[in-house]
């Protein structure tokens, strides 16, 4: 190989190594955009939301199977969900006392009907009681709510 194609692969490298690293910071670089779409939405009277911490840690539920009564017939609900904390302790501390989280979540999810369930508000209607039933067993188990969000991943309804 000669000196030239050496120059030129390691020049084309280099290249491709600042480009990514210019890329990597414009994607993760925080502009002040998002707090600022965040005070305008406060302003315009929208509810005021749980901020959560610079650096949030999303705690993977297994998913839930649960069974439910619906008029004629038994339905299915399977659920793939993610809890948001603040830190690792939050993290530690949540996945402690995970089974009695997923078990106020089980009776929560059984006790619905599909009716309830068939819009994209109920859906978030029982995405928002799913946070509150996590934050209750948090502060009953380690007297402070942890939870600042709870995320669907995936939701079957059959």
């Amino acid at each position: 190989m000669s000196s030239k194609v050496i120059v030129m692969i390691v020049v084309g490298v280099i290249v491709l190594l600042g480009g990514n690293g210019a890329l990597i910071y414009f994607l993760t670089a925080d502009d002040g955009t998002s707090a600022q779409a965040a005070q305008v939405a406060g302003e315009a009277g929208a509810p005021a939301a749980i901020t959560p911490s610079a650096d949030p840690v999303y705690v993977r539920l297994d998913a839930f199977t649960v069974t439910f009564d619906d008029p004629g017939s038994a339905r299915f609900l399977q659920i793939e969900a993610y809890v948001i904390v603040d830190d690792e302790e939050g993290e530690r501390l949540l996945e402690r006392h995970l089974p009695a989280a997923r078990a106020a979540l089980v009776m929560l999810y059984a006790s619905q009907t599909a009716a309830g369930l068939a819009s994209a508000s109920g859906k978030e209607r029982l995405r928002t009681e799913s946070l509150e039933q996590v934050r209750e067993v948090m502060t009953q188990r380690v007297g402070r709510p942890l939870a600042s969000d709870f995320l669907f991943t995936k939701f079957v309804m059959q």
